[in-house]
Parts: structure tokens; sequence; C-alpha cells
């Protein structure tokens, strides 16, 4: 999917800037059309704004725009390219393959950091899985089971601060099935009872891995939730079974 995507990228632009050009070889300008120059200066900046979206959702990061305009006007103006465009979308792909992986291994050392120093404040404990955690509130003697639906009010943050989901500024609470969600939330709220208040610091392998996930959370992100366990509905087939 994520290939698909930057191979999209890749075609899209391509077909702006031949779509661009093709224009410019004809005989007939823009004016001759009837078009007036408020028009053309709407779609032009319509061009860079859905090139600059295209780039932005890619998570290009750094780029030279210098080199992008010249890029451009090479193709625009029939000059001899330094890279042919037949070859752009294996280059962008490429680099979009290694950037990934180097967002990866950067944030991996940068949680790794985080939660080695977390593991040395007061009232944070670890598990085998190298889930952190720090109990607030235990709750009542009521604990979810895996199967167990729980109702939750929870904030999620990146180790920088960053909210990135937040059910409190949703004012609405969250209901899911335990075994539903990243394995952090399946293992951690296990260890509270209903009412219970939790902060969960989980580490990628716990979370989203090296997919990451949305635009928020890259790839290899150690996450940070408060959670409170407002409600434990247990699951009614498992108990119906235990009953037997």
């Amino acid at each position: 999917m994520k290939n698909y995507k930057l191979f999209t990228l890749a075609a899209a632009a391509s077909l702006m800037v031949v779509a661009c050009g093709g224009q410019k070889t004809t005989s007939v300008s823009s004016a001759d059309l009837g078009f007036s120059s408020s028009q053309i200066d709407s779609v032009s900046y319509a061009i860079g704004v859905s090139l600059g979206s295209m780039v932005e959702e890619a998570r290009f990061g750094d780029i030279d725009m210098n080199e992008v305009r010249k890029g451009m006007e090479d193709v625009l103006n029939s000059r001899d390219l330094r890279i042919e465009k037949n070859q752009t979308g294996i280059i962008i792909q490429q680099y979009m393959m290694m950037r990934m992986t180097k967002i990866a291994e950067f944030n991996k050392a940068k949680g790794d950091e985080f939660l080695k120093k977390k593991g040395t404040e007061d009232g944070v404990q670890s598990t085998d899985s190298g889930l952190y955690y720090r109990i607030t509130e235990p709750g009542s003697d009521l604990h979810p089971s895996l199967t167990d639906t729980v109702e939750v009010n929870y904030e999620g943050t990146l180790i920088d601060g960053k909210v990135f989901d937040s059910s409190y500024e949703r004012n609405q609470t969250a209901k899911f099935p335990l075994n539903r969600v990243i394995k952090g939330w399946t293992e951690g709220l296990q260890l509270i009872g209903e009412g219970g208040k939790i902060e969960l610091y989980i580490p990628a392998e716990l979370a989203y891995g090296p997919q990451g996930a949305g635009p928020d959370i890259g790839p290899n992100e150690t996450l940070i939730f408060k959670v409170e366990l407002i409600k434990v509905s247990k699951d009614s087939k498992k108990e119906d079974k235990e009953a037997e």
C-alpha cells in the first residue's frame, strides 16, 4: 500500500507537469481562449496546493524548493533533464523507503532511551513484555479479562508531549473489546479494576510498530496513554460456558 501511494504521488506529479508542458507547446494561449489572469492564477495556485498536499501526505520531510522549481521549469521549457522522466518514480520510491527506515531507527532509539529513564521514576513498573506503567488508582476488584468490553476515557501523547488522540477532547468515552486494541492496552488495562486509572508507556512493538498509524504516529513511535477505566462489561458467552 505504501509503495502504491509513492508511485501515485510520482505519477500524479509527472502528469501535472506534462499537462502544463503540453499547454505551452500549443499555439493557442489561455488568454486567446478567454481565460482571465485571475483564473490562470487560481489554477496555478491549485496545482501548487495539490502537489504540496501530496508531498505532505507522503511525509517527504525537507525538500529543496529551488530544485523543485528547477525541475518543473526544465520540463516546461523543454530543457535537458538531469533525471529522465521514467526514473523519477524509482528515485522517489527509493528515497521514501530509506527515509522511513531511518525514521523508524531514530524513533526506536529515542523511545528506548525514554523508557529507560521512565523506568527509574517512582511508581513506574514494567512487565516481561516491555510495557511500562504507573497505576494512579487501582480501582475495584473487577478487572477486565481479554474478551471483556471496556469503557474508558483516555489521552494519548507522543513522548514529546504532542496529543494525538483524546476522548476527553471529544467529550465522549470509548468502548471496545479489550482484545481488539494494541497489545499495550490489552495488557495494561488488565492491571487495574473498574474505576481505576493507569498511565501506560508503550514501546513500539506493543503499539503500532514500524508501520505507524495515521498522520501523527510515525514508525516505531513509543506512546503514552493516561487511561481511566470507567466500566467493565464481562463477556457473557464466556460466563455462560463457565457456568455449565
